[in-house]
């Protein structure tokens, strides 16, 4: 038998957002133990850790549902994470790369020495956008396009059995069809997202106090100029500024000609 999470630096951290069934919050918890996911975050949950149905469904894997850290937003509890994956059964385009399991688990795998995360959304609504955009990577299990939406549960159970068992050693170090941004990209470098997040709101705070606001404020593609630097630099190296980070693959979909040319060294 393949043993779990070979390969990789450490097991992911499981985060659940919003999480409104007391029989889901167990079945996570027992599914944590399954798998030897070493912890559990709750954002904003909208059921007891301590509900009978949840100590139920946990069996023997209470202690994950004990030792729960609750947060009250998603940056919150993903502060100390390096690389994190969200995951969402939307059909529309998502606003990140999207990645099924196999082609995840190199890219989180070897996210240095910071706990990378897994993160799941609401049973009725999934993830907001701008949760999304605190992931370098959108996780999507293949699934009939007539009924994309599983139960929460069993889209963790089906990302955990298929994540914790992909042989590293056959698949690419990074999958994705998207370039990324050049420069040193090690993972001792990566920072945490909580660090991102912050570097990202200074420096929308410095381009408006420059002059850049109306760009933004005009913009049709975007609303929160730090959740776009945050795209385009992830997905492409390169923030428009007229665009508000709308390029793909350095491509910008309007006529622009101020360019702020990426070499990030950060990466969530």
């Amino acid at each position: 038998m393949t043993p779990l999470w070979s390969g990789w630096n450490r097991p992911p951290l499981l985060v659940l957002v919003g999480t409104a069934g007391p029989l889901n919050l167990g079945v996570s918890a027992r599914l944590c133990a399954n798998f030897a996911i070493p912890e559990l975050r709750l954002v904003a949950p909208r059921c007891r850790r301590d509900d009978p149905q949840a100590l139920q469904m946990a069996v023997h894997a209470a202690a994950w549902l004990e030792r729960a850290r609750e947060f009250p937003d998603l940056c919150s509890a993903l502060a100390d994470c390096g690389r994190v994956a969200a995951a969402s059964a939307r059909l529309q385009p998502e606003p990140l790369p999207l990645a099924t399991p196999q082609e995840l688990a190199p890219w989180l795998a070897r996210g240095g020495s910071r706990p990378t995360a897994l993160v799941f959304g609401r049973e009725d609504h999934g993830l907001q956008n701008s949760e999304l955009l605190l992931a370098g990577k959108v996780l999507r299990l293949p699934t009939d396009p007539g009924y994309a939406s599983m139960n929460l549960a069993s889209a963790i159970a089906a990302v955990l059995a298929s994540l914790s068992v992909v042989p590293l050693a056959q698949t690419p170090a990074t999958a994705s069809s998207v370039p990324m941004p050049s420069g040193p990209t090690t993972p001792q470098q990566l920072c945490s997202s909580g660090d991102l997040s912050a570097a990202l709101s200074d420096a929308g705070d410095l381009l408006l106090e420059v002059g850049f606001g109306l760009a933004w404020q005009s913009s049709r593609h975007c609303s929160a100029a730090p959740n776009s630097a945050r795209r385009s630099w992830l997905c492409c190296g390169e923030w428009c500024v007229s665009c508000a980070g709308e390029s793909a693959a350095g491509q910008c979909p309007t006529t622009c000609l101020t360019r702020l040319q990426g070499s990030i060294m950060v990466e969530s």
